[in-house]
């Protein structure tokens, strides 16, 4: 670790938000947990959080108009490693970080992750991509190669996002029935910008086991610091998504995990391709989209044996 890690502050504050919608807050850091922003260029600054001491950096992504703080359970996890250093980042026009006018699509946001890795010195990366946010981590292997990484998670994603049937491949849009299969592709590029408070609560009763109302407006409050065309930008351009070929390559030269929900077809499928296209892969199964949110306990204990067992 190096002492570029030592985080840029309240001097930056200002410069990492743009726009109306990002006056909002994400929630205070707990203790141990370090709340900062890195000035990628002039008009580009990330806002992260980071914990621990390690060589070997975690580097949580979140998913579509998600923000770091979802993962503040993980980060406090790890807030005394000595191995690791756990750290979670707004992705671009996301939280805290700069709402750009460009660079609204997954290639911009793997190599802002590349900036952001370089900016603060890591050598040694573990990349654990979030529903969309495994686009940013796979769109960073594919340009910019594996000799950094030291591990990749799927966190409840796929390595593809288009297919032509949902029910029978790992994908999150199937093109059968006028091809747009169960209007998917519409509710995350369209609906999200006509009737956002509508979407938002059918997006969090999705993503959640418990979807009370404080649950609910803590999903809400983070995907409203993103707007709407924004993210239907974002999701439209994820329809292109498919980096097969990178995470087939990876297997067997860095270890694999994938996170899903326990949900038919979609773990069943993960698994038959898993067993498939990357056999050296571990799969684990566990609650629905925000598993290491609601049950943070168990998967923070199912991911340290992972690590211990698989990363070196």
């Amino acid at each position: 670790m190096h002492s570029a890690l030592k985080p840029v502050m309240a001097a930056t504050i200002l410069m990492a938000v743009s726009g109306t919608a990002q006056a909002q807050e994400s929630t205070a850091p707990e203790p141990g947990i370090t709340d900062a922003y890195a000035k990628i260029s002039d008009d580009f600054t990330m806002h992260y959080r980071m914990s621990g001491s390690g060589e070997t950096a975690i580097i949580f992504i979140p998913g579509w108009t998600m923000t770091a703080d979802v993962f503040d359970h993980q980060l406090a996890y790890f807030q005394n490693s000595e191995e690791f250093t756990a750290l979670a980042y707004d992705p671009r026009a996301q939280g805290l970080t700069t709402r750009t006018t460009e660079g609204h699509y997954y290639e911009q946001h793997g190599r802002d992750l590349e900036a952001l890795i370089r900016h603060l010195d890591l050598d040694k990366v573990i990349l654990v991509g979030w529903s969309a946010g495994g686009g940013d981590a796979l769109e960073y292997v594919r340009l910019f190669g594996s000799d950094a990484l030291a591990g990749l998670v799927l966190l409840d994603t796929s390595p593809k996002s288009r297919g032509t049937d949902d029910t029978t491949e790992w994908i999150w849009y199937g093109t059968k029935d006028e091809g747009d299969q169960d209007d998917f592709l519409k509710w995350f590029s369209y609906d999200v910008m006509v009737d956002r408070p509508a979407f938002n609560q059918g997006f969090a009763e999705w993503m959640l086991e418990e979807a009370t109302p404080q649950n609910v407006e803590f999903v809400s409050d983070r995907s409203n610091m993103t707007p709407g065309s924004i993210a239907a930008l974002l999701n439209t351009s994820y329809w292109f998504f498919d980096n097969t070929d990178e995470v087939k390559a990876l297997d067997g030269e860095v270890p694999l995990l994938y996170f899903v929900r326990d949900e038919d077809p979609w773990k069943s499928l993960a698994g038959e391709w898993a067993k498939e296209n990357t056999p050296t892969a571990e799969v684990m199964v566990l609650g629905k989209h925000m598993m290491f949110w609601e049950r943070h306990e168990e998967f923070n204990e199912m991911f340290s044996n992972w690590l211990d067992k698989s990363v070196q």
